[in-house]
């Protein structure tokens, strides 16, 4: 039997998820990807860096519940780079001003349950994105599993699912998983995402009800 756990994560200053893909100027994720919040669940059940084995054990989303201002900021950091002296060079970082969002993990019951107990209790200190960006946990809730038919969704929705929403929304490729090499790991799994505290849908989708929150894996 599956459970489904919803905790709200407040941050009280800034935070930042950086695109890989981006260099001088790190731009940021609008949301924290599903292999971040992985990290933290990692972090609160106390499991080695590096450590992906329950990866594969839970689904992971997110909803938005107050949209964090984005703001820049410049970082003095050592690069390689024989064209300058000092191997220094200024980068710009986004960062996302105290946004708020709702972390949902589908798992087995039992396994649901300990999430919950070490998001309340956790082994270490938990972060969200940069390892000086503090996190706060609380609202959190287990919840049965349940599906239901709904226009109205609360989280991030897979632009897979061939619905596009009518309300407002931005767009995001966001890393979901590690890919398994013959020794280690090998790459990352991308997907695309509608973001927006709340998406209104064309048509109706089969969602997972958490309280009063609808939300797609």
């Amino acid at each position: 039997m599956k459970s489904i756990v919803s905790a709200r994560l407040m941050v009280p200053f800034w935070c930042s998820f950086r695109m890989p893909y981006t260099i001088n100027v790190n731009y940021t994720y609008p949301v924290p990807p599903p292999v971040t919040l992985y990290g933290l669940i990692s972090c609160a059940l106390g499991l080695p860096a590096d450590c992906y084995d329950l990866l594969d054990e839970m689904k992971i989303t997110v909803g938005v519940e107050k949209e964090g201002e984005v703001m820049e900021t410049y970082s003095r950091i050592i690069k390689r780079d024989h064209r300058t002296p000092d191997r220094r060079t200024l980068v710009i970082r986004q960062k996302l001003l105290q946004p708020v969002f709702r972390l949902y993990v589908l798992a087995d019951k039992e396994f649901a349950g300990r999430i919950a107990g070490k998001l309340n209790d956790p082994v270490f200190p938990l972060y969200l994105g940069e390892s000086d960006d503090i996190l706060e946990v609380d609202e959190v809730e287990v919840f049965q599993y349940k599906e239901e038919l709904t226009e109205i969704v609360d989280s991030i929705l897979p632009a897979e699912a061939g619905i596009r929403p009518t309300s407002m929304y931005t767009t995001a490729f966001l890393p979901i998983a590690f890919k398994r090499g013959k020794r280690d790991w090998a790459g990352v799994d991308y997907r695309s995402y509608y973001v927006g505290p709340q998406l209104t849908l064309e048509q109706p989708i089969r969602a997972v009800a958490a309280g009063e929150k609808r939300v797609v894996f």
